[in-house]
């Protein structure tokens, strides 16, 4: 499948799963939508590398739902907790946001040339994976 209509489903979904992720918080509770999409999403990478070719859009479809929906739950949680300075928590966590995506970026990148994009791919599941058990050090109240 050509790499513009994979990013474009992915991204698509995506819009899906960030309206979703912060209905579901607001509903459920932070940590359940947590708990639940951070695990989903590295299983899907993982299964995106050794799906046959026909299961690829599905899983595209899934993984744009689970990896987008916890970006509005984060922004949630630290705006829960910024009392009245919501436009600086609003602005730290977009600060955040952009330089830690530049620098996995360059990160899988860098790994990708090192040892091909399947290893890359695999590695960054395993990363997400191992950022769940931070999800308790959430105060209590999220």
């Amino acid at each position: 499948m050509g790499g513009g209509i994979s990013l474009a489903v992915l991204e698509l979904a995506g819009i899906v799963g960030t309206l979703l992720g912060g209905t579901l918080s607001d509903r459920i509770g932070r940590r359940p939508v947590l708990f639940t999409t951070m695990p989903i999403s590295s299983f899907l990478m993982l299964s995106i590398l050794y799906a046959p070719g026909w299961m690829l859009l599905p899983l595209l479809v899934l993984l744009g739902l689970s990896v987008f929906a916890f970006t509005p739950v984060i922004m949630a949680v630290a705006h829960d907790h910024c009392g009245k300075n919501r436009g600086a928590a609003n602005g730290l966590y977009m600060m955040i946001t952009f330089l830690s995506t530049a620098t996995v970026v360059v990160f899988v990148g860098w790994l990708s040339d090192l040892s091909g994009i399947s290893m890359a791919f695999t590695v960054s599941a395993l990363l997400g994976l191992a950022g769940v058990p931070i999800i308790l050090l959430l105060p209590k109240s999220t």
